[in-house]
């Protein structure tokens, strides 16, 4: 499976795949997305589908279960780690997306944070 956060299914599909959950929307693929095929391969469209009626599937996010550690990126650029707690501090590094499974992934996402204040590019 690609690894993008969405992906195109037909219609008749009756369990999303792995790792994807509904969204709720339906549309057509678009060039540069990924859709799965009858046969459930997925394929890139290299252009648009205005036929076909699909159903579109998100990307099932990660999130911690209570007591577990995540990793996030304070506003001073410093990464440290937290407990989910079920709070309304965790929902909302959540949504916002500073919400990391993994220290690494968090100093990764840290130095893109630190080079957008400094205003250089990766």
């Amino acid at each position: 499976m690609p690894d993008n956060k969405t992906i195109v299914v037909p219609m008749n599909m009756q369990e999303p795949p792995k790792g994807f959950e509904y969204t709720g929307e339906y549309g057509t693929p678009q060039t540069g997305e990924y859709y799965l095929e009858d046969d459930g391969t997925a394929s890139f469209a290299h252009k648009p589908f205005n036929h076909v009626r699909s159903v579109i599937l998100r990307q099932k996010r990660w999130r911690a279960n209570k007591g577990e550690t995540y990793w996030l990126v304070r506003g001073d650029g410093v990464v440290c780690s937290s407990s989910e707690d079920n709070m309304q501090i965790d929902s909302d590094l959540w949504t916002t997306g500073n919400y990391y499974r993994t220290e690494e992934l968090a100093e990764q996402s840290a130095k893109r944070v630190i080079a957008a204040y400094k205003g250089e590019e990766e």
